[in-house]
């Protein structure tokens, strides 16, 4: 059930820009610019059929760290959302450019932005359950952090040449546009419903997995079997984010898929016969990955991955914890058995591609 407060706003967000350019010489010139985005009545949610009960029941599996344990208020309904306003959501960009020409027949262009991105909750789809239970939490479901937005991209870089560099050729054209970014955020999470919420959990909410993950500085606190911890050790060795959080929970969107490259080429050559135009055009799109199967990958994964499982039924005295990557572990050149890591190979961005194409004009008009 979603209801709405009676005082909800639709969301209305402050903007502010500034762009000062700059003719260095005759030659190059520069820009610098500020965007900031402030949410004045940004959509805020809150699970009104829970009340916290004290510590969780699976303290002991979390290594002694303890966080609130909830139950529904009522069983005639699974969750209440109450949308409501919140106002903290922020943004802000910096971006330096430099443009002018190489030589006469041969431009460049060389951009970098600085950019962050924070809120509450990131609003990725088109239900209220779906965007709740995406949230993940490490304290009050209720109350969460402000931190890394789904959308932050910290770093991306822009370069580009671009004209008819070839002397005797001006109708034949060359562009190369090389762009770099940081890779996309994600949470680790545990699997399953550690802290009673009912995320995940039955209906809509299933794998809604939003309870972060702890780590403990010695894994040896944790009940892991043999196999388990050694997967956890592995995970831990392979991944940076992983290792900064020992000894306390993953804050969300903390952790971040690898640099993006990509390098697309183009050729063009224009043809004239009798009163028709005829532009030829050559598009090699990631040709990183033409030249290396290795580079010019878009490596990705879900904004939350599941990495440990708690037994949810009778494990005796001490809960129970075991691997529940979202991956399944591999084996290395030695053939024992290690976490993969968690992101994936989107595609068809990462593949090399090439099209042709074919612009014919007559008096003007394209055909």
């Amino acid at each position: 059930m979603v209801v709405f407060d009676p005082d909800f706003r639709y969301p209305q967000d402050l903007k502010f820009s500034v762009v000062v350019d700059r003719e260095l010489t005759d030659r190059i010139s520069s820009s610098l610019g500020f965007l900031f985005n402030k949410a004045l009545n940004q959509v805020g949610l809150r699970e009104l059929n829970v009340e916290g009960t004290g510590p969780s029941l699976e303290t002991v599996a979390l290594a002694g760290h303890e966080r609130t344990y909830y139950e529904p208020l009522t069983d005639d309904f699974q969750h209440v959302l109450l949308v409501t306003n919140e106002g903290e959501d922020w943004a802000a960009s910096l971006t330096a450019e430099l443009r002018g020409m190489v030589t006469e027949g041969l431009a460049f262009q060389l951009g970098y932005t600085l950019a962050r991105a924070w809120d509450r909750a990131s609003l990725v789809h088109s239900d209220m359950l779906s965007n709740f239970g995406s949230s993940p939490a490490d304290a009050n479901i209720n109350k969460p952090g402000l931190t890394t937005s789904n959308f932050d991209r910290p770093h991306k870089v822009v370069a580009s040449v671009f004209g008819a560099p070839f002397p005797g050729l001006p109708d034949t054209e060359v562009s190369i546009l090389y762009t770099g970014q940081s890779g996309l955020p994600f949470s680790y999470v545990y699997g399953g419903d550690v802290n009673g919420d009912g995320y995940a959990g039955l209906g809509g909410s299933f794998d809604l997995y939003n309870d972060l993950v702890y780590i403990p500085d010695n894994l040896s606190e944790a009940p892991l079997s043999f196999v388990t911890q050694g997967l956890f050790e592995s995970a831990i060795e392979t991944d940076a984010c992983l290792r900064q959080h020992r000894g306390r929970t993953v804050r969300r969107n903390a952790c971040r898929a690898p640099w993006e490259n990509r390098l697309d080429l183009r050729l063009a050559h224009t043809l004239r016969a009798g009163g028709a135009t005829i532009r030829l055009e050559a598009d090699l799109i990631n040709a990183l990955n033409m030249a290396n199967s290795d580079w010019g990958k878009v490596e990705r994964t879900i904004s939350m991955v599941p990495i440990m499982d708690l037994c949810r039924y009778d494990c005796g005295e001490r809960a129970l914890a075991s691997w529940g990557g979202a991956v399944l572990p591999e084996r290395d050149e030695e053939g024992n058995l290690r976490a993969s890591e968690p992101w994936t190979v989107v595609t068809p961005d990462s593949q090399w591609q090439m099209q042709l194409g074919a612009r014919v004009t007559f008096g003007g008009r394209d055909q």
